[in-house]
C-alpha cells in the first residue's frame, strides 16, 4: 500500500478518534453538570428546610413573646413606621373599651379622641430622638379619669 494511502488513513483515522473523544468529553462534562445540579438542588432543599425550621422557630418566640404581653395587666402597644397602630394587648383594648380587632382597625388611641394626637406626638418624638419619651395625661378607663404616664419607645 503507498504511502500516501496509508497517512490518509491515518489521518482519517485520528480525525474520528478526536471527533469521537471530543463527543466523550462533552457527554462526561453533561454528565458531571448533571452531577453538580442535583447536588446543588440537593443543598437548597437542605438550605430550604433549615430555614423553614427557623421561621417556625422564630414565629413561635413570637407568639410567646406575644402571649406574655396579652397577658400583661397594663396596656401595652406597638405603632407602626407611620405611627399607626399594629398591635396592642387586651389591657388596652380593656381601657378603650373596644374589641382589640377594632382598636388597631379605628386606631383608637388611649387617651381618647380629644389627646390622640399628643399621644401620637410623643410617638414621632421618640422616633426622632432615638430615645424613651413620656408625658402624664389625663385618660379614661373603664368608665374612670385616671392620670396615666404614656411611654413612647422607638423600636428599630
Amino acid at each position: 500500500m503507498p504511502v500516501e494511502i496509508l497517512a490518509a488513513l491515518i489521518t482519517a483515522f485520528i480525525a474520528v478518534l478526536v471527533s469521537a473523544l471530543y463527543g466523550l468529553r462533552q457527554r462526561v462534562r453533561a454528565a458531571e453538570a448533571r452531577m453538580e445540579l442535583a447536588h446543588l438542588g440537593q443543598k437548597l432543599k437542605n438550605i430550604g428546610s433549615e430555614v423553614a425550621g427557623t421561621i417556625s422557630q422564630a414565629e413561635a418566640e413570637r407568639d410567646a413573646a406575644l402571649a406574655i404581653l396579652d397577658a400583661l395587666p397594663t396596656p401595652v402597644w406597638r405603632r407602626g413606621v407611620d405611627h399607626a397602630l399594629v398591635y396592642c394587648n387586651r389591657a388596652y383594648a380593656a381601657a378603650v373599651g373596644r374589641e382589640t380587632e377594632s382598636v388597631l382597625n379605628d386606631g383608637t388611641e388611649l387617651p381618647g379622641k380629644a389627646q390622640a394626637g399628643v399621644s401620637r406626638a410623643l410617638a414621632r418624638r421618640a422616633l426622632e430622638t432615638g430615645r424613651v419619651v413620656s408625658e402624664r395625661l389625663h385618660v379614661v378607663v373603664a368608665g374612670e379619669r385616671r392620670l396615666m404616664e404614656l411611654f413612647e419607645t422607638p423600636l428599630p
